[in-house]
């Protein structure tokens, strides 16, 4: 399944970044701060409508993984 396949190659940039501005600096994973209900989270482009939601951790080299999910389906 291509979402499996692109949430396990996201984690692994995730793991590697070292922190949460490296990954804001990646153009290619689409970063982008969301508002309404999910205001002060984060979400990465995976497949098509399918994004990974994830938060800055408490420090600056962790990142919390909240969801994955269909883009719209809220």
């Amino acid at each position: 399944m291509a979402v499996a396949r692109r949430y396990m190659a996201r984690i692994r940039l995730i793991r590697s970044a070292g922190s949460f501005n490296v990954l804001r600096s990646n153009r290619s994973l689409r970063l982008h701060l969301l508002a309404g209900r999910r205001q002060g989270q984060y979400a990465i482009d995976l497949t098509n409508r399918w994004r990974l939601i994830i938060l800055p951790g408490q420090s600056e080299s962790q990142v919390v993984v909240v969801e994955v999910t269909q883009h719209y389906d809220c």
